[in-house]
């Protein structure tokens, strides 16, 4: 069941039901923007085109996804571990930076609500910061999500629950992600674990009792997950709070429900200016998110943005797309998108570099409604560069190309003569 809920199809269309939800709240006088009118709902019809044409996409690969995992990874436990440190040395290193840039940590300043700060000052003293002291924290955690939960999996494929670098790297994970009082970051890391572990045993819950010592029991493990789950969504509504420091009014509920509005608002305002568009055809202005958006605004690559109601949120998926594309770049761009998430779904179990791509990718998929990732540096190609990378460093027992042929059963694998290890049914 597991496996399917984060089926790359079934994640996107969740994105596009959530993309174009506000019309619906707002029919039923929900939201902030309530009472609209003049609409074009035009973004209906790119978002629906662009649905079709991702799920088109997610029929090419044809290739069946194996009822287990076809590689070992256990012989790089010690590799996996000095990666480990690497990395949290370097994110501590980076942690430094962002002190020097807020001039302190902002979310002790947003707790303490001493007025030291605001998210509005915050943004601000990113855009006087360096080339890359922001976007590049986004890489290395990244990297070290993927690193953890190969540390993860080493423990479940020899029953062993070695777990003092898990909880040190989650330690610092905590302090990268919330250094600066944002929510993504903790909601990104609990979907790249949630997916990999659902992938690779089947059941997050059958493999967090595997992992931990602190966590034997599947009632354990269940408890985890619902406490996760609710902290994170009260997180909504009490970051929000304190990042303004107490002049906020929404609860979390009001603040989702916002946060989807927002994009589609921008996104109407944009059909406004440039229908289904292009408003100017620009393959630069689509892919200028690959580059540091410092260097773009020094070397001039770019076109008039679309005008925005709010400045600092995006407007979906096929905001850059529309504007600079028009309707043949979201149905090209939506089929390829289809095409590479669908295929990294089907060999996640078969190669190492596949299942981190999808765990990185999974909540990009479900933050489409929002946000295009994809295109983006420090989103999604710098941390599969590194996966790549970090994939050349291990030892890989079992094939990484080609997927085993499939029985109409799934296939017992005894690993190490512990049957305890087997976390799928």
């Amino acid at each position: 069941m597991w496996r399917k809920l984060i089926r790359p199809d079934l994640l996107f269309t969740l994105a596009t039901i959530q993309a174009l939800s506000p019309y619906l709240f707002w029919r039923f006088g929900i939201g902030e923007f309530r009472g609209q009118s003049g609409l074009t709902y035009l973004p209906v019809y790119i978002w629906l085109c662009g649905y079709a044409a991702f799920m088109l996409g997610t029929l090419i690969p044809r290739v069946r996804r194996p009822f287990e995992p076809q590689f070992r990874i256990s012989a790089n436990r010690r590799v996996l571990k000095i990666a480990a440190f690497v990395m949290m040395f370097v994110i501590c290193c980076q942690i430094g930076v962002l002190v020097k840039v807020y001039g302190g940590l902002p979310i002790l300043s947003y707790v303490r609500g001493d007025g030291a700060i605001n998210i509005g000052a915050a943004v601000a003293m990113q855009e006087d910061s360096g080339i890359g002291a922001i976007g590049s924290v986004y890489v290395t955690t990244a990297v070290l999500h993927g690193i953890v939960l190969l540390m993860m999996i080493c423990n479940i494929e020899t029953g062993r629950r070695d777990q003092s670098t898990i909880l040190l790297s989650l330690l610092v994970l905590l302090v990268a992600h919330t250094v600066n009082g944002k929510r993504i970051g903790l909601v990104r890391e609990t979907c790249f674990f949630l997916t990999g572990l659902s992938l690779y045993a089947a059941s997050p819950i059958a493999a967090l009792a595997k992992v931990s010592s602190l966590i034997r029991r599947t009632s354990t493990a269940r408890t985890v997950l619902a406490v996760t789950g609710i902290l994170l969504f009260l997180s909504f509504g009490y970051l929000a709070y304190v990042r303004n420091q107490g002049h906020f009014k929404r609860d979390s509920m009001e603040e989702l429900i916002a946060y989807q509005e927002y994009s589609i608002v921008n996104f109407e305002y944009q059909c406004m200016e440039a229908a289904t568009g292009p408003y100017e055809h620009s393959i630069a202005f689509t892919l200028r998110r690959l580059l540091p958006w410092k260097v773009i605004d020094r070397i001039g690559l770019t076109i008039p943005s679309p005008s925005k109601y709010e400045p600092w949120a995006p407007a979906g998926l096929y905001e850059d797309i529309q504007w600079s594309l028009g309707m043949p770049g979201v149905v090209l761009f939506s089929f390829l998108l289809g095409v590479g998430v669908m295929w990294c779904y089907r060999y996640a179990l078969t190669s190492v570099f596949a299942l981190l791509a999808y765990c990185q990718i999974s909540f990009s998929l479900v933050l489409a409604h929002s946000f295009n990732e994809f295109i983006v540096l420090s989103w999604i190609p710098a941390p599969l560069i590194l996966f790549s990378v970090l994939r050349g460093l291990l030892r890989v027992r079992g094939p990484e190309k080609t997927p085993m042929p499939l029985s109409p059963e799934p296939i017992s694998v005894d690993y190490a003569q512990q049957p305890d290890c087997l976390l799928w049914s």
